[in-house]
């Protein structure tokens, strides 16, 4: 969407749930189009408690055909223990090596990230969520390929279970977790109480279950919400709906710029 002079998000109080540290694209899109972005990180991430399979996995990276990311975190986790060894021991750098082999992102958003690495080639499946990754694999890669899973503590499964069920070999490596970051939350509370907020954005289903959380704590009921909830993607949007919050919009393509376009469209329907 192009157009976004007069835009139908000009001031619509849109909370952003994304760690401050991954808030910045959103709220400059939001602001393009005069909405009002409220910066309200409900995650927060950090490194694995144990790097050691890393390590290893770093260690002997030419033995894998393919390495996988579903999130700009895994990137950012195994790009930066891949620098503190490199600086350690002296080995070849990381894009080189890894250069050699199939790179997987799951969207275009990891697939920047990895561009911001160095990494020119990227594989991208159309659909922007792991069943398209499993489809794309399928496609280039052939059974029995050992595949490099960099990935959160705790993820969707279908990927994994996909894969190894397809005969591949996927080794999958813990890099960073998620934790709620739902503490001092208390002036949006009571801005939510007010009626101060219009929208609600969840881009992951962490930050679903986070604001579940929260919501708990200040004993809220889901029933007496007055706000459009939005969600990026339909796992998401799943995660919600389960925790009983009522879903208006679903972006049809699965990034932020996409989750912005649903929300210009819901609105320029409600004039």
């Amino acid at each position: 969407m192009n157009e976004i002079k007069g835009s139908a998000l000009a001031g619509v109080t849109v909370v952003v749930t994304r760690p401050r540290e991954q808030a910045g694209e959103m709220i400059a899109k939001l602001e393009e189009r005069k909405a009002c972005p409220y910066v309200l990180p409900l995650i927060r991430t950090v490194g694995a408690d144990d790097l050691t399979p890393l390590d290893r996995a770093l260690q002997h990276l030419e033995s894998y055909d393919a390495v996988l990311f579903t999130s700009v975190n895994a990137v950012r986790y195994f790009f930066r223990r891949a620098g503190e060894l490199a600086a350690a021991d002296g080995t070849e750098g990381i894009v080189s090596r890894l250069k050699r082999l199939f790179v997987a992102a799951v969207g275009p958003t990891t697939a920047r990230a990895l561009h911001k690495h160095g990494l020119s080639r990227v594989h991208v499946p159309p659909d922007y969520k792991q069943e398209g990754l499993v489809a794309m694999l399928k496609d280039g890669l052939k059974p029995e390929s050992r595949l490099l899973y960099p990935r959160a503590k705790v993820v969707r499964p279908y990927l994994l279970d996909q894969l190894r069920q397809s005969g591949y070999v996927v080794e999958d490596v813990i890099i960073y977790q998620t934790q709620y970051a739902t503490d001092n939350k208390e002036t949006f509370v009571q801005d939510l109480k007010k009626g101060r907020i219009d929208v609600i954005t969840f881009t992951s289903a962490s930050t679903v279950k986070a604001f579940d959380q929260l919501l708990n704590v200040h004993n809220i009921s889901k029933k007496d919400l007055a706000v459009t909830i939005a969600c990026i993607g339909p796992v998401t949007a799943k995660e919600a709906e389960k925790r009983g919050l009522a879903v208006q919009v679903v972006a049809k393509e699965h990034t932020i710029a996409g989750l912005i376009d649903a929300l210009e469209v819901f609105y320029s329907l409600q004039r």
